[in-house]
């Protein structure tokens, strides 16, 4: 069913504060100290019931090689890269790992295999995406491979670039096409190539359906267990490298701008599709959303600005000052809203007076390069994983230092 809506614009992720429900309404495999898959649940909301207990930060541990935000299960870290590695949480101990494949002779580095995008944990099982277009299930101690799934023929370059999303025993995956796969078997279920345009975002799942958009403009949502289209809509906007996330029945999209205007977080109808409202916010690229429990969150310019859930109506503070493309999904954890950037630094704000708390900022490497922020996890006993151009972090609490001077900076 193709449905076509007219939009009026109003104008010009992860964790939150204690009481809401955990994951929203996609339960995950684990409990709060795990992170199973890209933003801990398939929905992609980042509403849990977990508080900042990081009040004068130190780096605990550092792992090269890795850029995706790593899926955490049982005290056991699953990090990706050039290889897929299990590390100790607490120590960072690498205690098993797998090659993606070696470069051919004279082979340009570019093309080296590497496993990208955050694994999945299925409780018995870690299904990680290659970026040659190969799925792989592993044990989850990474010594025995369940299964491998080529799935590069349906889809475009750039394969675990978008990280997966699983509920129940169906794992979805994009690159240009939009691909189901049993997680037991690695059978091919079904396949989506949409007749707008490639996929450029991680699909979200909730209730039994599949949600993303084209670059095009087209959002659509099939149905999970068969892949077939439930709705789509025209929304006349271009969308990609932003995640879709879905909470109570709606979901929220950022675009990359439209005729006459630049991009702007939508709420659609997430059973009909029926465009609910669009707030512009003046730039083009946008971080995902992350949920609070009134508001959604976007990064976008030079700040972080917050928006009603209800209506998309900007918040009457003056957003959370940072650098250029806060694009790190921000996330409530506690009294705390955290969020990487692209200048290099996750920020680490008071949600409620605004002023910062705490920086982590990356060094330049010893080629003079400047490192950018992709994402995190907060786990409940107060390890935040942070994922880098420059590798993997672990920061904690300082023993023996309760709390920081506001505005203290962390460096690697």
């Amino acid at each position: 069913m193709r449905t076509k809506f007219t939009v009026l614009f109003a104008g010009a992720m992860c964790l939150v504060a204690t009481g809401a429900v955990p994951y929203g309404d996609a339960k995950p495999v684990g409990g709060l100290d795990d992170w199973t898959q890209y933003y801990g649940s398939a929905d992609h909301n980042n509403l849990r019931s977990v508080q900042d207990k990081i009040g004068y930060p130190v780096v605990l541990w550092q792992m090269d090689d890795t850029y995706a935000v790593p899926a955490v299960y049982a005290d056991k870290v699953y990090v990706p890269g050039k290889t897929l590695r299990v590390l100790d949480l607490t120590t960072g101990e690498v205690l098993h790992s797998v090659e993606a494949g070696a470069l051919e002779e004279d082979e340009d580095a570019r093309n080296q295999p590497r496993y990208s995008g955050t694994p999945v944990i299925t409780g018995t099982a870690v299904i990680a995406v290659k970026s040659t277009g190969e799925v792989e299930s592993w044990g989850l101690d990474l010594k025995k491979k369940n299964w491998t799934t080529d799935v590069s023929d349906k889809g475009k370059a750039g394969w675990g670039m978008f990280s997966p999303a699983m509920s129940g025993e169906t794992l979805v995956l994009a690159s240009g096409a939009v691909v189901g796969l049993s997680t037991v078997t690695g059978n091919v279920t079904w396949t989506f190539d949409p007749p707008t345009g490639r996929v450029q975002m991680a699909p979200a799942i909730s209730n039994g359906k599949v949600y993303f958009a084209s670059s095009p403009g087209t959002v659509y949502c099939l149905d999970l267990e068969s892949g077939k289209e439930v709705w789509s809509v025209d929304a006349e906007r271009k969308f990609g490298w932003t995640n879709p996330v879905v909470h109570k029945d709606v979901v929220y999209l950022s675009d990359r701008g439209a005729a006459g205007r630049r991009g702007a977080v939508n709420a659609f109808d997430a059973g009909t599709g029926k465009a609910l409202w669009s707030q512009t916010f003046g730039a083009t690229g946008s971080s995902t959303p992350g949920m609070g429990p009134d508001s959604i969150y976007v990064g976008f310019g030079k700040f972080v600005g917050e928006f009603d859930l209800k209506t998309g109506k900007p918040g009457s503070s003056q957003g959370y000052r940072t650098g250029i493309n806060p694009f790190g999904t921000p996330t409530l954890v506690g009294k705390s809203l955290i969020f990487g950037n692209l200048d290099g630094n996750l920020y680490v704000f008071s949600a409620k007076s605004e002023s910062l708390k705490w920086r982590f900022e990356l060094k330049a490497n010893e080629a003079g390069e400047s490192g950018q922020v992709s994402g995190f996890a907060y786990l409940k006993k107060g390890i935040l994983l942070v994922s880098t151009t420059q590798g993997l972090y672990a920061i904690g609490q300082r023993k023996g230092k309760k709390r920081c001077s506001p505005g203290y900076i962390l460096t690697n």
